[in-house]
């Protein structure tokens, strides 16, 4: 299983994978990702599933450990490239969602 996950989503579909380094060269970091990846063809279609929102409620009536009261909101958006994206995360922050952009 774990195998056939690791061909279809990455080694078949080289476009998902991100390469990411911090304290190295930018040309040299480049060449390895060639030179490990670059060989890999796409050969898999886009398996993205969309989720979706069907709202849902959950209260625990008991007092914090630390007195403080915790709500959670969640709302449907298109996901990355939504023209939504940016307006929710200000409301994230507005309200405060925390310091981790994805809070």
């Amino acid at each position: 299983i774990v195998r056939e996950f690791w061909q279809t989503r990455f080694v078949n579909n080289p476009k998902e994978i991100v390469v990411s380094c911090a304290g190295i060269d930018h040309e040299h970091l480049v060449r390895l990702a060639q030179d490990h990846f670059g060989h890999l063809q796409q050969t898999t279609t886009d398996q993205s599933v969309t989720s979706k929102y069907i709202g849902g409620q959950i209260i625990l009536d008991r007092p914090a450990p630390d007195g403080l009261v915790r709500v959670g909101l969640g709302f449907e958006v298109g996901g990355w490239h939504s023209g939504d994206l940016v307006t929710t995360c200000v409301l994230q922050t507005l309200l405060g969602g925390g310091s981790s952009f994805s809070a």
